[in-house]
């Protein structure tokens, strides 16, 4: 609920500076484009920042459980490996022992899945804060090169 609200006033955001900057484009020069341009984008890479930051919450928690549960089929898989081993003639526990362990192999995998989307969505987030700085920098300087054309 709360990714869908975040994507509803990014989208309105994002219309309304666009028809503004629409009505705006035709008096302005060549470099207050270029500031508005680069506050444009600075406005979407934070709206994205704060998307993926909710996100971020989400994933933790899967990452976490996912983990839980492999551990637990891990255990399990031992423990009925060992009844198995005290009467290896059993088929009811071999069974249950390549199943116990078809579990613990998918548990473990879904685990590292989880582990990957995670550190994937840390690198995105990452990527996105270089970005904002970066392109806050550009910002300063194209500022100050409209305000020393106004100047003179």
């Amino acid at each position: 609920m709360k990714y869908i609200s975040t994507l509803t006033v990014l989208l309105i955001t994002s219309l309304m500076s666009f028809s503004q900057e629409k009505k705006d484009l035709d008096k302005m020069t060549k470099q207050e484009k270029e500031v508005n341009k680069l506050e444009k984008r600075i406005s979407d890479s934070k709206a994205k920042l704060m998307v993926l930051e909710t996100e971020l919450s989400e994933k933790v928690t899967k990452s976490e459980m996912a983990k839980v549960e492999a551990k637990n089929a891990s255990e399990d898989n031992a423990e009925i490996a060992k009844k198995l081993n005290d009467n290896e003639t059993s088929k009811k526990w071999a069974r249950k022992s390549q199943k116990a362990a078809k579990n613990a192999k998918r548990d473990a995998k879904s685990a590292r899945i989880a582990q990957s989307d995670l550190e994937s969505l840390r690198n995105d987030i990452e990527s996105e804060k270089k970005k904002i700085a970066l392109d806050e920098e550009k910002l300063a300087r194209a500022r100050q090169s409209v305000t020393k054309n106004e100047k003179d």
